[in-house]
């Protein structure tokens, strides 16, 4: 997969060093993270910085909302890949940088706020994510709204999963 925008990709590399290099790689908790397609955010972003492309297939859903979930998103949806951000709360919770934001979003990644993945659903290679739909709470005495399950869940079709939370 080419890069789209190579101005962009030159920014977003500089980006690469310190996301990648400063980040353990959690795993998901959820059903089918042993599936193919499904990434880590620090593994994702070292691979790309490798040289070594990942095969991420039409759909990509990157999971979080902190800055190392943005570089992953804007370097997929740079490799061509339809890129959506799904986080547990609001876009105006993402701890992201706004310009990584603002960056990802000019690269045509989309943002699913109030979701957070219940299984990642596949036979042998990724097809589709269960998110469970969230619902945000007021502020409490610290000033953090806390996002809850709802125990109402959707499937949407995906050819892979960047699960890069907290990074």
């Amino acid at each position: 997969m080419a890069l789209r925008n190579s101005n962009f990709a030159l920014k977003l590399f500089k980006y690469f060093k310190r996301s990648a290099a400063s980040q353990s790689a959690p795993r998901p908790h959820c059903p089918g993270a042993d599936l193919k397609g499904v990434y880590t955010g620090a593994e994702f972003l070292a691979d790309v910085k490798s040289g070594k492309a990942p095969e991420l297939g039409k759909k990509t859903a990157v999971i979080g909302g902190g800055n190392t979930a943005l570089d992953c998103a804007a370097a997929a949806a740079l490799l061509g890949a339809d890129t959506t951000v799904i986080f547990r709360k609001t876009e105006e919770w993402m701890s992201a940088d706004r310009e990584r934001l603002e960056k990802a979003k000019e690269q045509g990644v989309k943002i699913m706020p109030l979701r957070t993945p219940a299984e990642i659903i596949g036979n042998g290679r990724v097809q589709s994510v269960c998110l469970e739909i969230m619902e945000l709470q007021e502020p409490d005495s610290d000033g953090i709204a806390r996002a809850i399950g709802s125990d109402t869940y959707e499937a949407v079709q995906f050819d892979s999963v960047i699960y890069a939370p907290g990074e």
